[in-house]
């Protein structure tokens, strides 16, 4: 249908479809109109609703309007013929040619400045057309409270907005997991496991039939993809590469065949990346592999850049800008984002550190709803433990510290055996050259759990 149709129809709507105009009337504008009867008509309408604070009958326009052609065509609006058209239907093609039109006023806007050299045109051009591009109808107004309550019951027993970590003592803390609509980052100096940890955390949710993206500007796809594989087939990293084609393939298809849901990781380079483009990867990927993850890794949210490429004036600015801009799309999205954060000097080599250590931009830490501090001692690196240490949680909680494994052999975080958390937080400060036979029971414990674990999951031959 012709742009001009849906003008017409807009207005008829306007006038005679109560329910059609409650819709479109918040979003009415004169610019979106091309034809010079449409647009005096929309203008009129629109000045009558300000000076009277209701809507005008077309009896009352005839009284404004001061040229009798357009009040002619205004009839010929309202005798359109709608009987044959859903009521969805016209809805949704309203929509789509608001969508259209606002992304047409941009482009020409953006045309015109560029022809006056206005450079910033360039600079906020994505984030317009991406506001016009996701523009909708929308006919929610929020939670009534007062009449909503098995609807709230619902929503708090509701665990399919949770993705779990796989971590009993994690999950404990944070409500059962990472939950939709946030940002949830860990925090932890370099060469300490932040990617580790963020591969053990998506290898987890595959095992509990979520599909996970993970984004990645520090390793290659295939290193990541490597070590979700020595997790999944709980063998060593470096072993791995020595088992054959056959077994390899095998091993691989006995995963899937268990699995409902599936993994992909794209790379993009060192501050090569920006909210925008995993925005555009997530339509993509729903659009070409019909795949919509439940959970969202990004490694990490200290090289990415802003959506704008326009100076922010200093790092803080700059970090603070990415982190509310990831937030905003995990909110927009409806799925869950990890990521991490570096410390700065401060928090190098500490046993406990707090959101002052945070590198380059404490703003970062107002946006995030759970941030997670990771400290290791070289005893515990010899352990395989962690000590993690909540330091944000919107869900409960915070400053609560607990413990949790790590199998850096086959890239895995696990849960630590209670007994052995409860006697290794008894002896904090224990010689470092002590290994003791709990200690060689517990990475026993760990490794053999583990391996059950997973053999149990996935019924994998080996």
């Amino acid at each position: 249908m012709e742009p001009l149709f849906f003008e017409n129809l807009i207005i008829r709507m306007l006038f005679i479809d109560v329910e059609g105009r409650d819709t479109i009337y918040p979003y009415l504008n004169d610019s979106i109109f091309e034809g010079f009867e449409n647009q005096k008509i929309i203008q009129s309408f629109l000045n009558f609703k300000s000076e009277y604070d209701d809507f005008p009958s077309a009896k009352a326009l005839e009284l404004v309007l001061q040229d009798k052609s357009v009040f002619d065509h205004l009839k010929v609006c309202l005798n359109i013929d709608t009987a044959e058209y859903n009521n969805d239907y016209v809805l949704d093609s309203i929509e789509e040619f608001f969508r259209n039109k606002l992304l047409w006023n941009d482009i020409e806007d953006t045309i015109g400045r560029l022809k006056e050299n206005d450079t910033d045109a360039i600079s906020d051009i994505v984030d317009r057309m991406r506001d016009s591009l996701s523009f909708s109808f929308d006919t929610t107004v929020g939670l009534d409270y007062a009449s909503s309550a098995e609807e709230m019951y619902e929503a708090l027993h509701n665990k399919d907005n949770v993705v779990p970590t796989g971590i009993k003592n994690l999950d404990r803390l944070i409500e059962g997991g990472v939950h939709e609509k946030s940002l949830t980052l860990f925090l932890a100096e370099t060469n300490m496991g932040k990617s580790l940890i963020k591969c053990g955390l998506a290898t987890n949710a595959l095992l509990q039939n979520k599909n996970v993206l993970y984004v990645t500007m520090e390793m290659s796809e295939y290193k990541i993809a490597e070590r979700i594989t020595a997790n999944l087939m709980d063998i060593e990293l470096d072993h791995l590469k020595a088992i054959s084609k056959e077994q390899y393939i095998k091993k691989h298809e006995q995963i899937f065949k268990h699995m409902k849901s599936n993994f992909v990781v794209k790379e993009y380079p060192t501050k090569g990346s920006n909210t925008n483009k995993i925005r555009n990867l997530l339509k993509e990927l729903k659009v070409k592999r019909k795949f919509i993850p439940d959970i969202v890794f990004v490694d990490y949210i200290g090289i990415m850049l802003p959506n704008s490429p326009k100076k922010e004036g200093n790092s803080n600015t700059e970090m603070k800008t990415i982190s509310e801009e990831l937030r905003g799309l995990a909110v927009e999205s409806g799925i869950p984002f990890v990521s991490a954060m570096q410390t700065n000097r401060g928090g190098f080599s500490s046993a406990e550190i707090d959101l002052t250590d945070i590198a380059d931009s404490i703003g970062t830490t107002a946006t995030a709803d759970i941030i997670f501090g990771v400290t290791q001692t070289e005893e515990m690196r010899q352990l395989g433990i962690y000590t993690m240490i909540l330091l944000k949680n919107r869900y409960g909680l915070n400053k609560v510290k607990t413990s949790v494994g790590v199998n850096y052999p086959k890239m895995r975080i696990e849960d630590v055996p209670d007994e052995y958390e409860e006697e290794y937080d008894q002896q904090p400060n224990r010689p470092v050259n002590i290994v003791d036979d709990a200690v060689m029971a517990l990475k026993n414990d760990i490794k053999s759990n583990k391996k059950t674990k997973i053999k149990k999951t996935l019924d994998l031959e080996f």
